[in-house]
C-alpha cells in the first residue's frame, strides 16, 4: 500500500513538473538543445531532487527510530538490537526505481517537445483566447499596412491575400500529411 501511494504521488508530481517544464523544454530546443541534451538536464534535475528527498528521508528515519529507541528503552526487558546500515539505504533505493521507472514515459514527452510548441504556449499564457491573438495580429498588420499603404482599401486587400494564403497552405498541408502521414 506504501509504494502504491508513494508511485502515485511521484507519478502526480511528475506529471505536473512536465506540464509546467514544456515551456521551457521547447526554449532550450529553440536555444539548440538535442534530445539526449535536454534529456540529461531533466534526468539530472529529477536526480537531484530524489537525492534531496532521500537523504531527508533517511535522515528523518534515523532520528525517528533512534527516538522510538529511546522512548521504548524502560519498556523493553533486553536492548533492541542495532540496524544493519543496508535497511537504511533500502527506502531511498526503491525510491528511486520508482522516480526512474516514473521519469522515463514523462521524459519522454517533455524531450519531444517541438520548439513551435514555445509560441503556443505564449498564447495560451497571455491569458487571451487564441482568437483575440489573431484579431490583434489582425489589427497590427491593418495598421501596418495603413502606415504603409497610406490607403485603407489596400490595407484591407493585403490581410485578405495574407488571409486566403493562410487558409491555402493550412489546406495543402492537411492534404500532403494525409498523404504521407
Amino acid at each position: 500500500l506504501t509504494l502504491l501511494i508513494s508511485g502515485l504521488t511521484i507519478f502526480l508530481s511528475l506529471r505536473r513538473f512536465t506540464r509546467l517544464q514544456n515551456w521551457r523544454a521547447a526554449l532550450l530546443r529553440t536555444l539548440g538543445l538535442n534530445r539526449s541534451q535536454l534529456a540529461a538536464v531533466y534526468l539530472l534535475q529529477v536526480l537531484g531532487y530524489w537525492l534531496i528527498a532521500a537523504l531527508a528521508g533517511t535522515l528523518l528515519a534515523f532520528v525517528a527510530q533512534q527516538g522510538l529507541f529511546l522512548l521504548l528503552a524502560d519498556l523493553l526487558p533486553q536492548p533492541i538490537p542495532a540496524t544493519r546500515p543496508l535497511f537504511y539505504l533500502m527506502g531511498p533505493a526503491l525510491g528511486g526505481i520508482l522516480v526512474i521507472a516514473l521519469t522515463l514515459p514523462a521524459l519522454n514527452q517533455l524531450c519531444s517537445t517541438a520548439p513551435a510548441d514555445l509560441f503556443h504556449e505564449q498564447l495560451q499564457r497571455s491569458g487571451y483566447p487564441v482568437r483575440v491573438s489573431y484579431l490583434v495580429l489582425a489589427g497590427f498588420v491593418l495598421l501596418s499596412g495603413l502606415f504603409y499603404l497610406n490607403s485603407l482599401v489596400l490595407s484591407l486587400l493585403l490581410i485578405g491575400i495574407l488571409l486566403l494564403s493562410a487558409l491555402l497552405i493550412a489546406w495543402l498541408g492537411s492534404r500532403l500529411m494525409g498523404l504521407f502521414g
